[in-house]
């Protein structure tokens, strides 16, 4: 993984190594994802996601896109970020390297948050974040946020956790606390597999929500949620 733009352009990122390849497994699909980043458990279950799923850092492609349509909007240069079970930091490094003020990243699980505050170090980013060590999907965290604080905020669970009827509630009810502390036409970015379809923001229930814009890059969408009013 790297930093695609700004100031930090260029510097390579921290990850976790690849799982090794299993006999007869097809390539990994170049417009899906780039490499294993963790395992995480359902919460709760004492086991691994369904079928052995892992997270995976977005692809270099994907991020430009996702960043190109942020600037876009005119979102990067500055204000409050939020990278909700953020792996090893890739997208909340990204926006602080464009010119984001603060992020606060959200992470669980501890050898992935290790790599991250390694990252923070290497690209001298740690007055700039604040890195939160437990369990995304425990919405109490979001009191410590206040409301209208946020002009992006990025939720790339664990694809099993959106798949999973029990869990995919729980992804909802995040979202909605997530959506709460937007400022208004600041927007929420969440990755699913596509073919899943993310929650609406009817279903949310948060005033000034739109339903979200979806665009597809292979097995991945993102679907960006803007709040244009509180």
């Amino acid at each position: 993984m790297r930093i695609i733009g700004g100031i930090h352009r260029g510097r390579t990122l921290l990850s976790p190594p690849e799982a090794p390849a299993r006999k007869g497994r097809a390539p990994i699909d170049p417009d899906d994802e780039a490499g294993p980043s963790h395992q995480q458990k359902l919460p709760g279950a004492g086991g691994k996601l369904p079928g052995g799923a892992i997270t995976r850092p977005i692809t270099d492609r994907v991020k430009v896109a996702l960043f190109d349509r942020l600037m876009a909007m005119g979102l990067t240069g500055g204000g409050r970020v939020l990278d909700v079970f953020a792996g090893t930091g890739s997208l909340g490094l990204e926006a602080l390297s464009r010119g984001a003020d603060h992020c606060t990243f959200i992470e669980r699980d501890k050898p992935a948050r290790q790599l991250l505050q390694q990252n923070l170090e290497n690209l001298k980013l740690t007055d700039q974040a604040t890195v939160l060590g437990i369990d995304a999907l425990s919405t109490a965290w979001t009191t410590t946020q206040q409301p209208g604080s946020i002009d992006i905020a990025f939720c790339d669970p664990p694809y099993a956790l959106v798949q999973d009827g029990k869990t995919a509630a729980r992804v909802s009810t995040l979202l909605a606390a997530m959506a709460r502390l937007l400022g208004p036409n600041k927007v929420l970015v969440l990755r699913t597999p596509t073919g899943t379809p993310p929650p609406t923001a009817q279903s949310l229930g948060v005033p000034g929500l739109l339903e979200p814009d979806s665009f597809e890059y292979g097995k991945m969408t993102l679907h960006f949620y803007e709040r244009v009013s509180e």
